[in-house]
């Protein structure tokens, strides 16, 4: 995927990215859904977030491809006879290749040394990798919590929402997003990422 979408450029699909963030910050103040207990400290966290990632991309300056952009799991079939396939391109944007990678993992480097190396040998038969992106990992992880946040917002009137997010937008559903921002951030600031 990353070889073929490094040899081009993906005009109007969205950009992974510092920018991000505040386009985010913007869309969720806009449409008035964070519940007025969480609001303050919620986007108290998304103008740090923002600061965050924003000095991790200075830091690595990564170069930016299309990607796949929702790479999990859950989008790699292995069909029998034809091998693996990545299904659901929606999301295809622009960034750095580490967005794919991270996302394809099972947990955070620290906690599956082998899988994160296994699957950058894998990559690099494909094309160069370059592992100052590791760096980011954190700082895409929580760009993508706040662009589900946004993802959610948008959706959040069409039919069948409600039943597959019961507790959107009710208090303790923002407050305990704040919270998981919050620890992300935390994480971030602690400099975990390999």
């Amino acid at each position: 995927v990353h070889a073929v979408g490094a040899r081009g450029s993906a005009r109007g699909r969205f950009s992974i990215g510092p920018d991000s963030v505040r386009s985010y910050a913007t869309e969720l103040a806009a449409s008035e859904a964070v519940h007025p207990d969480a609001h303050d400290a919620f986007f108290s966290i998304i103008d740090q977030a923002a600061h965050s990632v924003a000095n991790a991309f200075q830091s690595v300056q990564p170069r930016s491809i299309r990607l796949h952009g929702d790479f999990h799991r859950g989008n790699v079939l292995d069909r029998q006879d034809e091998g693996l396939v990545a299904i659901d391109f929606d999301d295809l944007s622009v960034g750095p290749a580490v967005q794919d990678l991270w996302l394809l993992m099972p947990s955070r480097y620290a906690e599956c040394p082998d899988a994160w190396n296994a699957a950058l040998e894998g990559y690099e038969r494909f094309m160069p990798f370059d592992r100052s992106e590791l760096a980011l990992v954190e700082s895409l992880r929580i760009l993508r919590m706040i662009h589900y946040l946004a993802w959610q917002t948008r959706q959040r009137n069409d039919a069948g929402f409600a039943t597959h997010f019961p507790l959107w937008g009710s208090r303790s559903f923002w407050m305990q997003e704040t919270e998981d921002l919050r620890t992300q951030l935390d994480t971030i600031v602690e400099g975990t990422s390999p």
